[in-house]
Parts: C-alpha cells; structure tokens; sequence
C-alpha cells in the first residue's frame, strides 16, 4: 500500500478515535446547582453520544416555569462544555471547565452572571436496584442518635411501573436529608442540600465484615477526621405479604427491638406509583426507632404487589390498608388494640374511609390531607401557578369563581345555564384559555370533554366529608402552611367541621409554618431545601405516645 494512503488512513482513523473520545468524555447523568441572581436552582441531565453528535436531555430542573423549560445548543470544545437553559421566558447560557467528571463555570443571563457546579456520578443504570438495598438500615452517627439510610425507587409512570433507577438517601433524626450519590459501588458522596451534590461536603463508604454483611460507614466530612459509624439494631426488618381478597400485597415491616408487644402503624402512600422504597416513607423508621412498628407496602402493580393501582377504586384501596390493619394484629408481637394508620397527601381520601369501617383502627394520621373532593381544590391548586403569570389579583378572583362554577357542574351536571352564562362573560379575557372549559373549547353540555372528565368523575369527585364524619378513633392532622396542592384553608376548616359534626372525641390539628406539601421546610427555593420541617416528627411521636403503650 502506497506510503501516502498509510498516512491519509491513519489521519482519518485518529480523526475517528478522537471524535469517540471527545463524545464520551461528556456522556452520562450530570447533576448540581446554579446561582445567578436571586435564582438557586438544581439541574439534573444526560449526555448521549449520537454518531458524532451530542445530544443533551433534560431531567428536572428547578425552579420549574409554568411555560416549561429546556436545554440546547450543547457545545464541546476540547476541555470547555457550553450549553442553553430555556427557563420560562428566561435563557440562562452556560460554559465551563470539563475536568475528568466534574463540570464547572459561568453562568449567563442578560447582564447578570452567575456559577454552577455540576458532577458526573457513576450511572444508576448499570445497578440492580436491589444491590443498594444491603445498605438499608438505621447507622448510629452519635451515641443514642441515628441516622436512616434508604432508597428511593424511580418507577416508570405507565404499565408495569418497572424501576427506572434508584437512589439512595438518608436522613438524620433531626430531618436533615440528603440524596447519595455514587462513586463506586459501595462509596457515595452528598452535597449542601437535599438534591444538590455539589460542592461534595462529605463521603460515605459502606464496610462489609468476611461473610459480606455490612456493619458500618466510613463517614467523612470535608475538613473533618474520618470516623466509623456502626450499623444500629434498634429495630429489624422482615418481608411480609398479605392479601385482600384475590390481591396479594407486599411490603416491609420494621420491628422495634425488644419482646413487645408494640404498638404499630400502616403507612398508605399518597397518589402515584409508589413502593416502599420511596422518600416520604423514611419516617417509617422514625415510628421504629420509638418503639411503634411500621410497616408500608407497595402500591397494587408496584414492587412486589400484584394488581395496578390506576384500576383500583378509592373503596378497594381502603380495603388494602384495613387488610394491612389484619395482618398486623395477628402478629404476637403486636398489640392487636393498638395498630393505626398514617397517610400523605391522596391517602388521605382512602384512610379516612378505611378507617371508618372498621373499630380496629385505633388512630390515624393526616398528613397534608384533603378535606374536600379534587374538584373542588382545583381553583385552589391553581393559584400559585395562575399568580406565577403576572395576572391581577382581580383576574384571580374572576378565574377562581369561574373554575369554582365548572367544578360544581362537573359535581352535580345541573347548573349548566349558570355555567354558560359566564363562559361567555370570560371570553377574551386572559385567564380563560387557561380553564379547563377554555383548554378544550367545551363550551357547549354536550361537548365531549364533559364526557371524558365524567370517566374521572369517581377520583375527582369523591368526597372525603362522610367518612370523615365518621371517624371516632383518634385523629392527628398536619397541614403545611406553604402547601399549594392541599391549601391550609378550606381543608383544614371544613376537616374540623366534620369532626366536630361527628361529635369527635379526640382530634388534634396542628399548621405547620413555613412548610410544603412534602413537609419539607421552605428555605429559599426548592433546591436549597435540605430538612423535614422543624417539629414535624416530634409532633407525630409526642402525639402517638400519649395515646399508645411502647415495650422495650
């Protein structure tokens, strides 16, 4: 072969390797903060590697714009990375430093300027979400003080809600939570907040003992001596599986050390497809750590239950929190007479129901929890995002009383004269558009929509007021002052109207400040949160244990 073709040929095959290269030296999950003015956001993205291309896909992204957001016009040149967030209306540019899987930089925006940080973890994908599991467990950081570490299972959102990837997480007593991510496969580090890892502010690293058990964490804080912290045996885990009627459910029960018998709580998830394996039920091991057995299940058609919670009625989910109710107090290390319910969120219009049913559910907890139907709430909801456009307090007030009016028609199908006559009042007005009535121009009875949303009509229209009339053991209530899914009012008022109608006695109704719907404490914006509220857990134990007998 002729000397110049050897060299055109080797030419072309570095020009290849170098593009191969270059495209993987940016691909995978990035993750981290930015700081620009009075933003502090979390971004979290992949990096794909099309034939010589690059694409970039956005994740999440905080704070969320009610016009949506995206990125684009990804750049990679030699060591520096350039990109384009669309948040909203606003376009934030970014460039920066690409070192090995760390990513850091300048921010742009207008005149303003400001930095990011982001870092490359090793990929969730190549991970059986089991393998984290051996992690699991309460770790004791201090003596007579826990830490809980856990996973949180990422479930795809359709059929067969099959595990997209896991993360583990963990949280000290005092609810300070932090997401872990992986640099290998028994080391992980954390950030400053709950989501962002960056900068990392300490690195934790799981010790296995010769027959593979873990025992402890090598635990560092930056700046800080390394020290052990040893696995804790304040409580034991055990697998169970139940059934109501032809459906069988599993889930894990966490056991209090000591003989017992413990008093004991079923934690029913809010709305979604939800396992065990999920954040919000990381207060399961807070019951424990006190003495009271917790046991959550997955949702019908996640994790290890059968079934699919999208074709389950209200009715039949209650029937799975009273079933998990029966399996608990036929355990003899559980006193029958004292196994309650706690429940988030959606849970909040099964549990009531379930608990009107049955006298074995000797107390319940509320968090978060609507009062009223989902119609109902929508104008509600609504606000914070309706406000987040710019418009009038007036415009508010005229979307509020016209979404009120759909609600009730949707309820009751009998006042739709009333209806018509104000949807066209509210034509050409801004707000319309944004209506359901608007979003679909079912500006007519007859129009189609009406019909879809009568298929949804059971969901949205189910109304928790009887049952919670009904209620006659004990009740404990929470709602975040900051909550805009189950706004403080008019949930908490019409709640204790009912309970007070039922002639209840013995309920208690606690507002917590500066809170979210998560519970979680409102310190600047999303991404900067870091804690469960303030008096959150406290509340539930302190109440709980004025009303239950804890055996250690």
């Amino acid at each position: 072969m002729p000397h110049n073709l050897l060299t055109a040929l080797a030419v072309v095959i570095c020009m290849l390797l170098a593009a191969q290269a270059q495209s993987s030296a940016l691909d995978g999950e990035w993750v981290g903060g930015f700081r620009i003015g009075e933003i502090s956001g979390y971004l979290h993205f992949d990096v794909v590697s099309e034939g010589e291309q690059l694409r970039i896909v956005l994740d999440v992204v905080f704070p969320p714009r009610p016009q949506g957001s995206a990125l684009r016009d990804l750049n990679h040149d030699g060591s520096v990375v350039r990109f384009v967030l669309a948040l909203g209306t606003e376009v934030f540019a970014f460039e920066g430093q690409l070192q090995g899987d760390s990513l850091i930089g300048i921010v742009r925006s207008g005149v303003q300027e400001g930095s990011f940080d982001l870092v490359r973890p090793r990929s969730q994908a190549q991970y059986d979400p089991a393998f984290f599991g051996r992690y699991e467990g309460a770790y004791e950081i201090a003596p007579n003080q826990l830490i809980f570490v856990r996973r949180h299972d990422y479930l795809s959102p359709r059929v067969p809600y099959g595990f997209e990837y896991t993360r583990l997480f963990y949280m000290d007593e005092f609810g300070n939570t932090r997401m872990l991510y992986p640099s290998s496969d028994s080391t992980f580090f954390a950030g400053p907040t709950t989501l962002i890892p960056t900068p990392i502010e300490r690195t934790l690293e799981f010790v296995s003992n010769a027959e593979g058990e873990v025992i402890g964490i090598r635990w560092r804080d930056r700046g800080e001596p390394e020290r052990f912290v040893p696995r804790s045996t304040v409580y034991r885990e055990e697998e169970v599986r139940f059934r109501n009627n032809d459906v069988e459910l599993a889930g894990r029960l966490l056991v209090p050390e000591g003989k017992g018998p413990h008093p004991a709580i079923v934690l029913v998830h809010g709305w979604g497809a939800r396992t065990r394996n999920e954040i919000g039920v990381v207060v399961a091991d807070v019951f424990a750590r006190h003495g009271i057995a917790a046991l959550v299940y997955d949702k019908r058609g996640t994790g290890g239950s059968e079934g699919d919670w999208q074709e389950t009625s209200i009715s039949d989910h209650a029937d799975d929190a009273l079933a998990a109710v029966q399996l608990l107090r036929g355990r003899s290390d559980i006193n029958p007479r004292q196994v309650g319910i706690f429940t988030t969120s959606y849970g909040g219009l099964v549990t009531p129901l379930a608990a009107s049913r049955s006298k074995n559910v000797a107390f319940l907890i509320l968090v978060a929890s609507p009062a009223i139907s989902q119609t109902e709430r929508y104008p509600y909801v609504m606000l914070p995002t309706l406000r987040a456009l710019g418009w009038s307090e007036n415009e508010l007030e005229e979307a509020v009383a016209f979404m009120k009016l759909e609600a009730e028609f949707l309820m009751t199908r009998s006042n739709w004269p009333k209806l018509r006559e104000a949807i066209e009042r509210a034509r050409g007005t801004i707000w319309f558009p944004r209506t359901r009535t608007g979003e679909a121009s079912a500006t007519t009875e007859d129009h189609p929509f009406w019909e879809r949303a009568q298929g949804n009509v059971v969901l949205s229209t189910y109304d928790p007021r009887p049952a919670l009339r009904q209620l006659t053991c004990p009740v404990l209530a929470i709602f975040g002052e900051l909550d805009e899914a189950v706004t403080v009012d008019p949930n908490r008022t019409v709640l204790e109207r009912m309970l007070r109608e039922g002639e209840h006695p013995d309920f208690t109704i606690r507002v917590l400040p500066d809170v979210d719907h998560g519970m979680g404490f409102r310190e600047g914006s999303r991404a900067d949160r870091s804690r469960y509220a303030p008096g959150y857990f406290d509340t539930m134990i302190s109440w709980l244990l004025e009303r239950v007998e804890v055996n250690r």
